[in-house]
């Protein structure tokens, strides 16, 4: 896994120092994400995350490079009777890197394919057996669009929707929802 994952960042890290002279526009994503999946009939909620994402845009064309990191973690907690108690968190971090096409003109619209890999942590934790935790790393998988509208010449709101495939011992699906602001670097 972690082999797939460092020729993936590898072949990014060419294309983006082929890509591109000095005059091209390059962007950094700032978001907040929500996260739902479904895990073997089951749907997770995972209503708290951040993400940040950059973006090189090639020679001025429809085309990008970009890469992402994002992170998510849901809490829980219940009593089952007034001396059971039980607790979970998972946590899901993300890096990824992909391609981006923008619409033509000032179409402030676009469309992603981002492979990379997520972490996925869980601990819970009962008034009888105390805390116990497991984490893996799988593969991911991620197409979505979205768009960006500008505020002023340096700064824009961006928005996006993603189908996310997670794939590992079970396979996990979802949908992401991103929105924040998009940042000209230069």
């Amino acid at each position: 896994m972690r082999r797939t994952v460092r020729h993936i960042f590898s072949v990014l890290t060419l294309l983006a120092g082929l890509a591109a002279p000095a005059t091209a526009q390059d962007y950094l994503d700032l978001e907040y994400q929500y996260f739902n999946y479904a895990s073997s009939g089951l749907g997770q909620h995972v209503p708290l995350g951040v993400a940040v994402g950059y973006q090189y845009t090639i020679n001025k064309g429809p085309w990008s490079v970009i890469g992402s990191i994002d992170w998510a973690r849901d809490s829980e907690s219940f009593a089952l009777t007034p001396r059971l108690e039980s607790h979970s968190t998972l946590t899901l971090t993300a890096f990824s890197g992909g391609g981006r096409w923008t619409g033509p003109g000032d179409s402030p619209v676009f469309l992603q394919l981002l492979l990379g890999a997520v972490t996925s942590s869980a601990t819970v934790e009962t008034s009888l057996t105390g805390p116990e935790s497991a984490s893996t790393t799988d593969f991911m998988f991620q197409l979505g669009a979205g768009f960006s509208t500008p505020l002023t010449e340096r700064l824009s709101i961006v928005g996006q929707a993603d189908y996310r495939d997670i794939t590992g011992q079970i396979g996990r699906d979802g949908l992401r929802l991103a929105g924040g602001l998009r940042i000209a670097i230069r």
